[in-house]
C-alpha cells in the first residue's frame, strides 16, 4: 500500500468525513496529525461519539474552532485537550467596492452559500415580507446553488415567494463563481443559519467585502464574528428579530458601514490565508516531534 512503500514521517488528515485515514495512518506507523472541521452539536450523542471515535488514532489534532473543541470535548474529553485551533485562512477579494455614502430604496440584502433547510434561506425570505409589512422597501438576492436532496426545499422557496407576493423583491439568482461582485452590490448580508456550524467563513467573508451582516447567534458564527463591530447576531429562526436587526442597520447606515470597512481591515489580517498556513505548518513541525 501507499503508506507502506512511501513511509511518510507524518499523516495529514484534513476531514472527519472519511474516518479510516487515522486508523489506516496508525497501523501504518506514521505519525497522525487530524485537522477537523466538524461540530455536529446537535445531532444524538450516540452519533456524535461515533463520528469521533477515529480520532483516537490521532497523534495529534487542529481544530477550526474553539466550538469545534467544545464538541469533541463532549464526546472524547482527553482528545479534545490536545487540540490546538487555527482559524480558518479566508481569501477576500482583490478589491472592494465601498458601502453606499447613503442608502435608497430598496436596500439591497444578500444570501450566499447552500440553499438548504439548516442554512435559513427561509428565514430570510420572510424577513423581507416583514420588512414590507412595515413599509420598508428591500430587495433580497440569494445566491447558491442547491445540494442533492435538497432539491424540495429549493421548490419550496420558489413557492414562498410567489405566496407572499414578493416576485420583485427576491431574486434566486444560482450559483455565482465569483460571490464577490453580488456582494460589492449589497448592503447588508443575512445569515440566518438555524443549524449550528463549526465556524462561519461567510461571517468573515461579509467583513472582507466590508458589508455590515445579520447573523444568527450560533456557537461557530458566534465565535467568527466575535470581537467585530459590524456584525449584528439575532436569534435564529426569529423573522420579527432578523427585520428588526435589518432596520437597525439602515437607520444608522452611517456608522454600521464605518464599522465594515474597519472590520474588512482587521479580517485581513486575523484570516489572511497566508498566516493560515503558517500555522498549519509549524503544527506539522511540532507533530513531527516523537
Amino acid at each position: 500500500m501507499f503508506l507502506a512503500r512511501n513511509r511518510p514521517d507524518i499523516v495529514y488528515v484534513s476531514t472527519l468525513s472519511i474516518p479510516w485515514w487515522p486508523i489506516i495512518a496508525r497501523v501504518a506507523g506514521c505519525r497522525v496529525l487530524v485537522h477537523i472541521h466538524e461540530a455536529e452539536g446537535h445531532v444524538r450523542p450516540i452519533i456524535r461519539h461515533l463520528l469521533a471515535l477515529p480520532l483516537l488514532f490521532s497523534s495529534d489534532l487542529i481544530a477550526n474552532s474553539r466550538y469545534t473543541v467544545k464538541v469533541l470535548s463532549q464526546s472524547l474529553p482527553r482528545t479534545a485537550a490536545r487540540a490546538q485551533v487555527v482559524y480558518n485562512g479566508v481569501a477576500g477579494p482583490a478589491s472592494v467596492t465601498p458601502p453606499r455614502a447613503e442608502l435608497s430604496d430598496p436596500v439591497r440584502l444578500i444570501y450566499f452559500g447552500r440553499i438548504s433547510h439548516r442554512k435559513g434561506v427561509d428565514v430570510a425570505i420572510d424577513a423581507v415580507a416583514e420588512l414590507k409589512r412595515r413599509g420598508r422597501v428591500a430587495r433580497l438576492d440569494v445566491v447558491g446553488a442547491v445540494f442533492g436532496g435538497n432539491e424540495d426545499y429549493a421548490q419550496g422557496l420558489t413557492d414562498r415567494i410567489r405566496r407572499r407576493g414578493l416576485q420583485d423583491s427576491v431574486r434566486m439568482v444560482g450559483f455565482r463563481e465569483d460571490v464577490w461582485a453580488s456582494l460589492d452590490d449589497a448592503d447588508i448580508v443575512l445569515i440566518p443559519a438555524r443549524l449550528d456550524e463549526s465556524f462561519g467563513n461567510t461571517v468573515v467573508e461579509a467583513m472582507l467585502a466590508a458589508r455590515p451582516a445579520v447573523v444568527s447567534a450560533m456557537p461557530g458564527l458566534l465565535e467568527a464574528g466575535n470581537g467585530f463591530g459590524s456584525v449584528h447576531f439575532v436569534e435564529p429562526d426569529d423573522v420579527g428579530q432578523l427585520a428588526s436587526a435589518i432596520e437597525v442597520i439602515v437607520d444608522d447606515w452611517s456608522r454600521w458601514s464605518g464599522l465594515a470597512v474597519q472590520d474588512r481591515l482587521r479580517a485581513r489580517e486575523h484570516h489572511a490565508p497566508s498566516r493560515y498556513r503558517d500555522e498549519v505548518v509549524a503544527s506539522i513541525a511540532e507533530s513531527r516531534e516523537p
